[in-house]
């Protein structure tokens, strides 16, 4: 690898002429809990995890990816091979080889070429083929839909139809008869009984390969109640008829027990070592794995019958238990050639109160024929070295021990409270204890202010729900003050009352602050956007769309609506409205159009026009479409005016067809506004459009804002994207946080500014910058610099694949770093100052 390949991409973005960064994850920041150092932090959460393994680096050792269904996420995680160990590393760089995972994703060889393909489904099922060599590394292909042949028991005529498993379910794919190549087993979308697709091309071709016709719609002769998910024996053939293929079942549907609700999750395992395929089935109501064994261990194994149950597995041991929705699946996590059970959960957009937080269960395969299962009640897999919030991530960052380090907190939709049933927010605190040249963050409490004592949600007098943050200084005492939007679409105020340098102190000054309501997923941001030096109040919508509430007040008394204090008949179908207090209403504009909401007139959220503006008086005229005549007149009233842009730019996320839920971000360079909105995205892939649009206080185009990027960042975060930003290593460029559905987060570095300022002032300089020796090294490596004068730089060392392993601060001439911790190989240390950058290779030897 040359040396320029590390630095390539950082120097052709300068090229470009509009005011973007190029970010990339600070997976280098350190997080630590409880004293410990974390380490994956930024892996993302886990909401709805599905385990598989697969070889992603080509060593012959499998490796394991958690495909999560929240977002539709992969973490692929590097196997190191100890010997009946769990030991994992993160690998987040193999995340960009997978292709856009639906529901599910199950890891098969179904071409027995040795390389573990993809299979991944929603209402169709699809297949990608992994064609990865030592030489391209980890890639995939796509196959196409997966067929089935139909016969004309069902049809008429014989025919081929894309498989349907339904995008609640997970089907079962496992060899079940023994031939050599993989069957399906699933429930139909409204079947009591399991439809069986049998692989033919062992048969037809003598390899294997993706070729299946339906022999059966009810594999095991046994259904599953609608009601309460009993199983019935025996319950879809006559008398003592075998459950031959082919069954004529129109003609049996006296004995089936009702069409079957949608979720359930199948999975094939030999779990009494008989050699037949049995069953493990969750549902989506309920909160147990029940175990169902067959009988038929004989060749050609064309006469599968489930003939026991254990309706709470494994009963010989501690039975699995799920709060809902639960799914087994068998792999060696543990490096001891056998194949473990870990049990998850597979409830995400299907049921609201998912249990979303150290919900992975490992039952370590002992190795016995029978009873082989055995609960691991002291493995806290995943969870332990990484942050989960629960179900949503929402962060902003905010100094609250006044330091001059940006903390992070952290808001999120929620974990379940079982005493009401709901999802209750909490406010997760994460103190910055590093330096304003490398952070770091410690874990100082997940429940920041007691949020849950708190009944913010007001129309149900109990905890709100999907908590977003926003703070600044509205009431002009020197501290930042906060507002959160939540999930009924309300805005809360708590106003800082700590004195001087001590710690924020937060105290609800308003609940249902100002009257506004978004009706649904309130994201709230403070800017000055008018350069008032008055803070103005931007929020994000479930409708896709931002509104616009600019501060009408001064800088002691923020107005964000206006109260009125009368309303009274002026002539015709003009009215007016008296306003309390002495807001600047000359910021509003003849021909603006308002909404009046609690006044006792039914003009309530009646769009009204204002047709006069009398600032010394403080009153407004405007003409109501539907009011003429005095006897309604109100000479002291509670309503509110809402004068806010209700599509402020034409922000509009709709364009993006699968996305809605606003969140915007909102910073500022050399005087020009810059705006990035984050989005719940798509349900079923991966990938979240965060939206840039350039230079909003310049709008052109009727107040349009320009969109420069749809798909900013091109993101593999999952699914509703909460993101903030500020410099948290002191080199004047926008840092961001993003959160997702999964409750985790990430923090991205901006690594250079990529306006036409800095390609004017900021050039890779030819000559060298520094001295590295000794090289190659194995512990020690010590920097030089050449010229002593100039000591203002930051220090990255990237792998091989760009990732950076160390990063620093360098403060003298002549400066020490130990490298001990490296891998063995080739790495890139460089030294980035205002006007250069320097790069050399290294080399760390065993």
């Amino acid at each position: 690898m040359k040396l320029i390949s590390s630095f390539l991409f950082l120097i052709v973005f300068i090229f470009q002429l509009s005011a973007q960064y190029r970010y990339e994850k600070a997976d280098s920041i350190e997080v630590f809990r409880n004293g410990k150092k974390l380490a994956y932090p930024f892996l993302g959460g886990i909401n709805a995890p599905q385990f598989n393994e697969i070889d992603l680096n080509q060593d012959g050792i499998m490796d394991l990816v958690i495909s999560d269904r929240s977002g539709a996420r992969v973490n692929p995680f590097i196997n190191n091979g100890t010997a009946n160990q769990v030991d994992y590393t993160y690998a987040p760089q193999y995340i960009s080889s997978f292709p856009e995972i639906d529901n599910w994703l199950l890891t098969r060889d179904f071409n027995c070429d040795g390389k573990i393909d993809l299979l991944t489904g929603s209402n169709t099922l699809k297949a990608y083929r992994n064609v990865s060599s030592t030489s391209t590394g980890l890639r995939f292909i796509l196959v196409g839909k997966v067929n089935s042949e139909f016969n004309k028991f069902e049809f008429g005529v014989d025919g081929t139809s894309p498989i349907n498993p339904g995008s609640v379910d997970i089907p079962a794919i496992y060899d079940v008869d023994n031939d050599g190549d993989l069957d399906i087993l699933f429930f139909g979308t409204t079947s009591p009984s399991l439809n069986y697709h049998k692989n033919l091309s062992i048969e037809r071709n003598g390899a294997c390969g993706l070729e299946f016709q339906r022999r059966s719609k009810c594999w095991g002769d046994f259904t599953e109640s609608n009601n309460d998910g009993t199983i019935y024996l025996d319950s879809c053939r006559f008398g003592d008829m075998p459950n031959a293929e082919f069954s004529k079942l129109e003609n049996k549907t006296e004995n089936l027990k009702g069409a079957k609700h949608a979720g359930s999750t199948t999975t094939a395992f030999d779990l009494d070592n008989n050699g037949s395929t049995d069953l493990l089935i969750g549902d989506i109501d309920g909160t147990v794995l029940k175990a169902l064994f067959n009988d038929d261990s004989l060749s050609p194994y064309t006469n599968s019958h489930i003939f026991k149950i254990d309706t709470s597995f494994p009963s010989y041991n501690t039975p699995i238990y799920m709060p809902i929705f639960p799914t087994a699946h068998f792999i060696d996590i543990n490096n001891d050639n056998k194949e473990d059970m870990l049990v998850s959960t597979n409830s995400n957009f299907y049921r609201a109160f998912t249990k979303t937080k150290d919900h992975i269960l490992y039952y370590k395969n002992n190795g016995s024929k029978e009873n082989q299962f055995e609960y691991q009640s002291n493995e806290n897999l995943f969870f332990d070295e990484t942050i989960d919030l629960g179900k949503g991530s929402n962060p902003s960052f905010f100094d609250y021990n006044k330091d001059g380090l940006m903390d992070l907190i952290i808001g999120n939709h929620g974990n379940l409270d079982t005493s009401i049933n709901e999802l209750v927010a909490t406010l997760s605190l994460f103190e910055n204890t590093g330096t304003n040249i490398k952070p770091e963050f410690t874990l100082v409490t997940e429940n920041y202010l007691d949020l849950p004592s708190y009944p913010l949600n007001l129309s149900s007098n109990i905890p709100a729900e999907n908590v977003v943050l926003t703070f600044g200084d509205i009431d002009g005492d020197e501290t930042d003050d906060l507002i959160i939007g939540d999930a009924a679409g309300n805005l809360h105020y708590f106003k800082d009352t700590a004195s001087g340098n001590n710690p924020a102190a937060f105290k609800l000054e308003s609940a249902g602050f100002e009257n506004i309501n978004v009706f649904e997923n309130a994201s709230p941001f403070l800017f000055d956007t008018n350069g008032d030096t008055l803070l103005d109040l931007v929020v994000g919508t479930a409708q896709g769309k931002v509104e616009y509430y600019p501060n009408l007040g001064d800088k002691n008394n923020p107005i964000y609506t206006l109260k009125v204090a009368s309303i009274l008949w002026q002539d015709g179908d003009t009215i007016r409205f008296h306003l309390e207090g002495n807001p600047k209403i000359s910021m509003l504009e003849v021909g603006q159009r308002i909404d009046v909401n609690l006044a006792s007139d039914s003009y309530n959220n009646v769009l009204q026009r204002i047709v006069r503006i009398n600032e010394s008086q403080s009153y407004i005229d405007v003409v109501n479409p539907i009011r003429s005549g005095s006897s309604r007149d109100e000479v002291t009233t509670s309503a509110i005016i809402d004068y806010s842009e209700k599509e402020w730019g034409n922000v509009d996320l709709s364009f993006l067809n699968f996305t809605r839920d606003a969140a915007p971000f909102i910073y500022e360079e050399n005087g020009v506004q810059y705006l990035l909105v984050g989005n719940r995205g798509s349900e079923r892939i991966r990938m979240t459009a965060v939206v840039f649009y350039d230079s909003i206080n310049n709008a052109s185009n009727n107040g349009t804002f320009h969109i420069a990027d749809s798909n900013y960042l091109n993101l593999q975060e999952g699914g509703y994207i909460k993101l903030t930003g500020t410099d948290l290593n002191n080199d004047q460029l926008v840092d961001l946080a993003i959160g997702n559905d999964a409750g985790g987060f990430s923090i991205f570095y901006a690594r250079n500014n990529v306006g036409i300022d800095d390609f004017n002032n900021r050039k890779e300089k030819t000559e060298s910058v520094f001295e590295l020796y000794p090289n190659p090294t194995n512990s020690q490596l010590t920097i030089n610099i050449i010229n002593s004068n100039k000591l203002n730089y930051n220090l990255t060392i990237r792998d091989a694949s760009g990732k950076i392993v160390i990063e620093d601060q360098v403060l003298n001439q002549i400066q020490t770093i130990g490298v001990n911790d490296l891998s063995p190989g080739i790495y890139f240390v460089s030294l980035i100052g205002p006007n250069q950058i320097d790069s050399k290779k290294l080399i760390i030897k065993p």
